[in-house]
């Protein structure tokens, strides 16, 4: 599972497939259409267990929100799970905010 888009552009492409406006996704995430805004340009980053609420609000796959190459309405598969809490940084630590999204997404299921 790789990385191919930013929460940004995928926080757009959400919105531009749904045919929403800021206020409109405001209102179906339960935030502010500004900070929305600032999402979308790139400006501002969700805490991660922010960007997991607003995609559960909206039924939708965190990961894919954070822009991994996953489906966005598909649940992980137990391979997807162990590929990404292996995978490490440049640094060779492990990618803890793959490790936190995993915990929030799970939880519910």
């Amino acid at each position: 599972m790789k990385r191919t888009s930013s929460f940004s552009q995928r926080l757009a492409e959400l919105r531009q497939s749904k045919g929403w406006t800021l206020d409109e996704m405001g209102k179906a995430m339960g935030m502010n259409p500004q900070t929305l805004n600032r999402y979308e340009l790139n400006q501002r980053i969700p805490k991660i267990t922010d960007a997991n609420a607003m995609a559960e609000s909206v039924g939708i796959n965190p990961l894919w929100l954070q822009g991994y190459d996953v489906e966005p309405l598909a649940s992980l598969k137990r391979e997807d799970i162990n590929e990404m809490l292996t995978t490490t940084n440049r640094d060779g630590r492990y990618l803890s905010r793959i490790g936190a999204s995993l915990y929030f997404f799970n939880r519910r299921g």
